[in-house]
């Protein structure tokens, strides 16, 4: 996705509809989808500086970031505030 920022972007809806994340910069920056503020910023320890895939747990407490890009693949997981 190409965000507004010029760059490649991965972004994710969770599960509940009340939070955009997008990964940028080493940062996951999580939006309120009601008024798109911005909530936080959440370092990733990776840096994820590539296009990764997100995903969520059925609960929407862990987000789970992939790296499929290659054949040796890195899985971070972040529980979410």
């Amino acid at each position: 996705m190409q965000g507004p920022w010029g760059l490649n972007e991965t972004s994710l809806l969770s599960p509940d509809g009340q939070w955009l994340y997008v990964i940028r910069g080493g940062y996951v920056i999580r939006l309120r989808t009601s008024d798109g503020a911005i909530v936080d910023r959440i370092p990733t320890p990776l840096g994820w500086r590539l296009l990764p895939v997100l995903h969520t747990s059925d609960d929407g407490r862990l987000l789970i970031i992939t790296d499929s890009f290659n054949s040796s693949s890195t899985v971070q997981v972040i529980e979410l505030p």
